[in-house]
């Protein structure tokens, strides 16, 4: 059951300097060279973002940004095909909008289809990383929060049909000065750098429904946002990763009569 509405125009506001996340902490002290113990942000599939402090405005309802979950393969489904990978960026509700019930939590999904040898920037930079996560491995990696935002956000209909990336320019992959706007309405102005006119960017074209966690305990009540434009991922790093968390995504679900809202395009 698809119906199609008129629904907000997406995106996050970063409130730290720089806009950055890390995997993990250096193994020695910056200012001594004396060992230390390091901090790692990443937990199997589950990446910590509490670093980033970033907050996603949906229809009045202010939500924090926890940490990002990558499923191989996808959890979702459009029109039947199944993807090769899905990036779940997980949300704790902060502050319910006046007068208005909000779900406690909040997912926006961006699905990956696999391509033979492209993948955007952030997607190549986890895949070089992967040896940086393990426990023993001394080593410090960051990256930018704004690319990776950006990138899922502008991704356009025509450049997923062709397994490109629509957002591929740095310039503007900071934070410098926060609170700093990574799409949503106050990026506006950054759109017609990346986006033809007539296409339809992920910022204002996803799917929404009400669901549940796919992870245990399953709860109930979960708002999703499914990003309608796929990223391209490369058939290596796909199946790097693949290897790396394990086939962890849960089995496509039946919809139970559930309805799903597919947002109408709008001109801003």
């Amino acid at each position: 059951n698809v119906e199609k509405v008129v629904l907000p125009i997406i995106g996050w506001i970063g409130h730290a300097k720089g806009g950055l996340f890390r995997v993990k902490t250096p193994n020695t002290d910056p200012k001594t060279g004396a060992p230390v113990r390091g901090k790692r942000f990443v937990k199997g599939n589950q990446f910590d973002m509490s670093e980033v402090d970033a907050t996603f405005d949906y229809g009045g309802s202010i939500y924090k940004l926890d940490k990002f979950v990558l499923k191989t393969p996808s959890e979702h489904t459009v029109d039947g095909q199944r993807f090769a990978m899905e990036q779940q960026l997980m949300h704790t509700l902060v502050k319910a909008a006046p007068g208005k019930k909000a779900a406690q939590t909040l997912v926006v999904s961006v699905l990956f289809s696999q391509d033979p040898v492209e993948s955007p920037p952030y997607v190549t930079q986890l895949y070089n990383s992967l040896d940086c996560m393990r426990e023993e491995i001394h080593c410090h990696q960051a990256f930018s929060f704004a690319e990776m935002a950006r990138t899922m956000l502008y991704q356009t209909e025509g450049a997923s049909k062709w397994w490109k990336v629509t957002y591929n320019y740095r310039s503007l992959s900071s934070c410098l000065a926060p609170p700093c706007s990574y799409g949503g309405p106050m990026g506006d102005h950054t759109l017609p750098m990346y986006v033809h006119p007539g296409d339809k960017p992920n910022r204002q074209s996803y799917f929404r429904y009400m669901g549940s966690l796919t992870d245990y305990p399953c709860s109930e009540g979960v708002e999703w946002l499914v990003l309608k434009n796929a990223l391209p991922i490369a058939e290596k790093h796909a199946g790097e990763l693949r290897l790396a968390f394990g086939e962890v995504a849960r089995a496509v679900q039946p919809d139970q009569g559930r309805v799903v809202e597919e947002s109408v395009f709008r001109i801003t």
